[in-house]
Order: structure tokens, then sequence, then C-alpha cells
């Protein structure tokens, strides 16, 4: 279910995407699989922020943090957090979002996850892009 959900959210049907991350949860939750169903609550918080479902994506990120931390899924709570940081940044909230952003960083450096890494820093350059912080975008983005 999750790959056709990737699929289908790579295509730009969210609607499908999001019914195929549901069945996910729901199997991975019947099957008493954590990873799975961390994972799914994560992609649906993905789907409901494209969809700009803000508060539902919020919730699903949270759970899927939740998980990731209970079943010490490092970077399932790393990805959560990015998650959660382009939630707030949607919203202009960047302050959160940095907090978000920083902590993933923190996650990453800590299992040694260099591409979470580098995601969770040119996050954090666009945020200072958007608020036309240009210098200190281009010192995240060389990092």
């Amino acid at each position: 279910m999750r790959y056709l959900g990737d699929v289908s959210a790579f295509v730009g049907e969210s609607a499908q995407a999001k019914e195929y991350y549901m069945q996910q949860l729901a199997l991975a939750r019947q099957m008493e699989d954590r990873l799975i169903e961390g994972i799914a609550l994560r992609k649906l918080g993905d789907v409901d922020r494209v969809l700009a479902n803000f508060e539902q994506a919020k919730a699903h990120y949270a759970q899927s943090q939740r998980v990731a931390q209970e079943i010490q899924d490092r970077k399932g709570e790393g990805l959560s957090l990015l998650g959660q940081g382009e939630v707030e940044v949607s919203e202009y909230n960047y302050d959160s979002a940095l907090t978000n952003y920083e902590t993933a960083i923190e996650i990453f450096q800590d299992i040694q996850d260099i591409s979470g890494e580098e995601l969770g820093l040119h996050n954090i350059g666009e945020i200072h892009r958007l608020q036309s912080q240009y210098e200190e975008a281009r010192d995240y983005y060389q990092q």
C-alpha cells in the first residue's frame, strides 16, 4: 500500500495516496507493526500538508514522532520533525519550524544520516531565504 501511495502522491493524486496510506495504517495496526504505523502516519502528514490540511498534518506528524520515539526509530523521529517544520513554514511560523529543523538535524547527526542532516540544513536555508536573509541562507545551503 505504501508504494501505491507514494506513486499516487508523486503523480498528484493526493486523495488516492491518502486512501492507500490509510489502508497501510490500518494494516500496520492490525499486524501491530509499529515501524510501518509510524511511516504511514508520516506519509499521511505529507499528504495533508500538500492538501493544506495543516491541523491534520500536524496531528499525523506528532503521532508519527511519538511512535518513532516509542520504538527508538531515530530516523523516523527526525523525518517527522522535518515534516512538522514544513507545516510550520507553510503557516509562516518560522521560529517553530527552525526549532523542529534544528532538533531533526541533531538526531540525524547522532545517527550519522548525512542526507537527513543535509535536508534539515537546506530547510533552514529556505527559512532564511523566505525572510530575505540571503547571506544566512547561503551559509546553510553551503553546509
